[in-house]
């Protein structure tokens, strides 16, 4: 009697056994590892888009062409996303660039005279006779 829960343990387990079966394959879909998908024209990913970044994806391509295709970068240099770097992409650095100058211009900041050093100018509102540092 004591065999049979035995037996009947043994034959429980074995008909327990994790049986496994592959279910469909996993691949890893491609993310852009060279463009930075939150604010593509800022290469070194410092939130800002400056000159260094033209500067890096310039250096990018020519480090590129006397190597060759295979050389690894830290930086997001492909800012069109065509996952090719070119000077095109440099380009687009340049451009966002001239325009965000532009957009600083327009704002409702200091105005800049040119006859003046920009470190004072005169408040010539109605009513008023005073320097505006």
């Amino acid at each position: 009697m004591f065999r049979k829960k035995k037996k009947s343990l043994r034959q429980r387990r074995l008909r327990r056994r994790v049986r496994l079966e592959p279910l469909e394959s996993r691949r890893l879909l491609a993310a852009d590892c060279l463009q930075n998908t939150a604010l593509p024209e800022d290469v070194n990913a410092d939130d800002l888009i400056t000159v260094r970044d033209a500067l890096i994806v310039i250096e990018d391509l020519l480090t590129r062409e006397s190597e060759g295709e295979s050389v690894g970068s830290q930086f997001y240099t492909d800012v069109n996303g065509d996952h090719v770097v070119t000077s095109l992409d440099a380009l687009h650095v340049i451009q966002s660039l001239i325009v965000g100058k532009s957009l600083m211009a327009s704002d409702d900041g200091p105005t800049h005279d040119a006859n003046d050093d920009s470190r004072t100018g005169i408040d010539d509102s109605p009513g008023s006779d005073d320097l505006v540092a």
